[in-house]
C-alpha cells in the first residue's frame, strides 16, 4: 500500500489510535500484575472486570464495519486469514479474561499471577500481529 494521499494517512493516523489504545490496555494489565504479585487476590476483581470492559470496547472497535481493522484497509480479501485470526484471538482472550473472572469470584487465587503473566504475554503477541500488519499496510 502506498504511503501517500489519503488512503495511507488514514491508515497512519488509525495505527497512532491502536498504539495509544493498545497502550492503554497495557497499563491495565500492568497495574494487574502488581496486584496480583503482591496477592491482592480478591481485590483484583474490579480491576479484571474493567480489562473485560476495555478489550470488549476495544476489539469491537477494532472489528466494527467502520472499525479499525476497515480503516486500516484490512478487509481487503488478501488480508482474509490473517483477520480471522486476529478476531479468533478476540474471542480467546476474552475467553481466558472471562474464566480468570470466574475463578478469581470464585475465591480461586492460586495462579492468579501466572494467570495475568500468560494473558499479558497473549495480549503482547496479539498486539504486535496487529502493527505488523498495519506497518505492512503502510509500506
Amino acid at each position: 500500500m502506498n504511503d501517500s494521499g489519503p488512503a495511507g494517512s488514514r491508515v497512519r493516523e488509525t495505527l497512532y489510535e491502536l498504539r495509544n489504545e493498545h497502550k492503554l490496555i497495557m497499563e491495565q494489565v500492568r497495574a494487574l500484575l502488581a496486584a496480583a504479585e503482591t496477592g491482592a487476590g480478591p481485590d483484583v476483581l474490579p480491576m479484571l472486570e474493567r480489562l473485560h470492559g476495555t478489550l470488549r470496547e476495544h476489539f469491537t472497535r477494532e472489528e466494527s464495519p467502520a472499525g479499525l481493522y476497515e480503516r486500516m484497509g484490512v478487509r481487503a480479501p488478501e488480508h482474509d486469514d490473517e483477520l480471522r485470526a486476529l478476531v479468533t484471538e478476540h474471542r480467546e482472550l476474552i475467553s481466558t479474561l472471562d474464566a480468570l473472572i470466574g475463578r478469581t469470584r470464585l475465591g480461586r487465587h492460586d495462579t492468579l499471577e501466572a494467570d495475568m503473566r500468560t494473558l499479558a504475554e497473549r495480549l503482547r503477541e496479539h498486539e504486535t500481529k496487529e502493527h505488523a500488519l498495519g506497518a505492512r499496510l503502510v509500506d
